[in-house]
């Protein structure tokens, strides 16, 4: 009998790749999103894999699919593997109120949501929960404090998981993504609020141009196809006391540098990146100065 995965996030991207990683490996997968392509929902149609819609924001959207699950495997699902998630690129101090709430709806209150309703389904099959992190938790990037304390809280949440179902036979990993090709971070915005203490010409002429900047590491990015089969490769080999997985582009690296270089160093290096490394305050009326 087949093993069966469950995964959020699957319209394009990791998710896309993994539901058709899993695929070739035979288990059966249930691809599931808040929205899905006609292209996607064709190739999923295809290749057998089955489709739902789910928004993870919305409770009844995860107990109707967790009942379905319930159902048609017998109680039980192998692999559970919260992959869905958003990035909104926003000054710290520019962050509306919906904003933040959407953001940590879908990064980090949705994977608790789903893992609290599958997880007697994932003892009885002695399985495994994957949760989507990434490296730039332990990194001050800019525009993206929102993302990376979504994923440095979720990483918190993970590790406790981990130590309380553990003696049930469940595996909980966590997937740290560095540089991957896809294109979650290139919907980031690029302009700065009318009344953002950013909205000056010096600042905003340079911020205009982040996605170049961003662009120029392209080279190192993972090609998402060959980042699902790695993780795929390292899931089947971890074991219970497996906790992190490193893969994609320079992620290693990324997640250990900050504990070599001086602090002053990392934000020369990220304001660097993005060519807004001066002085600020040149904008101010001289009597503020």
């Amino acid at each position: 009998m087949s093993k069966v995965a469950l995964i959020t996030g699957t319209n394009s991207g990791i998710g896309y790749s993994l539901a058709l990683e899993f695929h070739k490996r035979g288990v059966k997968v249930y691809a599931t999103d808040y929205q899905f392509s006609n292209t996607t929902l064709q190739t999923f149609k295809d290749l057998g894999i089955i489709t739902h819609t789910l928004d993870v924001r919305n409770i009844q959207d995860i107990k109707k699919i967790r009942d379905v699950v319930d159902a048609e495997e017998n109680g039980k699902l192998d692999y559970l593997y919260n992959n869905a998630g958003i990035v909104t690129a926003v000054h710290s101090t520019d962050i509306t109120d919906e904003q933040l709430q959407d953001l940590y709806d879908i990064n980090v209150f949705g994977p608790i949501k789903m893992t609290r309703e599958f997880i007697k389904l994932v003892i009885n099959a002695k399985g495994t929960i994957i949760f989507s992190g990434s490296v730039t938790k332990n990194i001050p990037l800019h525009c993206n404090s929102l993302y990376v304390s979504s994923k440095a809280a979720l990483d918190q949440y993970i590790s406790v998981l981990q130590l309380e179902v553990r003696n049930y036979g469940v595996k909980v990993i966590e997937v740290l993504g560095g540089m991957i090709k896809t294109d979650i971070f290139n919907n980031s915005m690029n302009t700065v609020p009318d009344d953002s203490i950013y909205n000056f010409d010096e600042y905003t002429e340079i911020f205009q141009n982040r996605k170049q900047a961003l662009d120029k590491n392209n080279h190192k990015r993972m090609p998402a196809d060959i980042f699902a089969k790695r993780v795929l490769d390292q899931v089947e080999k971890s074991g219970l006391n497996t906790f992190r997985i490193f893969e994609g582009g320079e992620a290693s690296r990324l997640y250990y540098i900050p504990n070599f270089l001086p602090r002053s160093k990392i934000l020369d290096i990220m304001l660097g990146m993005f060519n807004l490394n001066f002085n600020y305050r040149r904008h101010l009326p001289a009597e503020k100065i």
